[in-house]
């Protein structure tokens, strides 16, 4: 995390931390010589929605453990707030499925109906054809 990984494509590269440290104006985040607290110097926001009542015991007490460790290793910890939470379970369902519409339409083979060049003159006119029989495909 602390360096650009080339055989990520998500991880940000080293021009571009440098440029955020930059618009930020904070230096960017380095190894630190005192082993006893590596994140020193760093500030880790913990969304207060996501410590919600309904957290089991046992996965409370792993959440208030990992708040200990990183305060332990030198963070700074503080509650944020992200008040959209309870929007982002419809969000991603919704996006979900877009993506995985787009992703699945490079598969040709897998289209409902014959298609027809000739026939395409509007809205779904170039999948109808009465003449020759509509392939169905069914997955189990």
């Amino acid at each position: 995390m602390a360096k650009e990984d080339p055989k990520d494509t998500t991880c940000l590269t080293n021009k571009q931390r440098e440029a955020i440290a930059e618009a930020i104006g904070a230096s960017p985040i380095t190894a630190t010589s005192s082993p006893q607290h590596p994140l020193s110097g760093v500030k880790i926001g913990i969304p207060q929605e996501f410590n919600i009542a309904e957290l089991s015991p046992a996965t409370r007490s792993w959440w208030r453990r990992g708040i200990r460790v990183l305060k332990d290793a030198g963070a700074t910890v503080v509650p944020v707030s992200i008040p959209t939470t309870e929007l982002s379970v419809g969000a991603y369902l919704s996006l979900a499925t877009a993506e995985a519409s787009s992703n699945l339409q490079r598969y040709d083979g897998t289209r409902y109906g014959t298609y027809l060049d000739s026939c395409w003159n509007g809205c779904c006119a170039g999948y109808i054809n009465l003449h020759e029989p509509v392939p169905l495909f069914f997955f189990y």
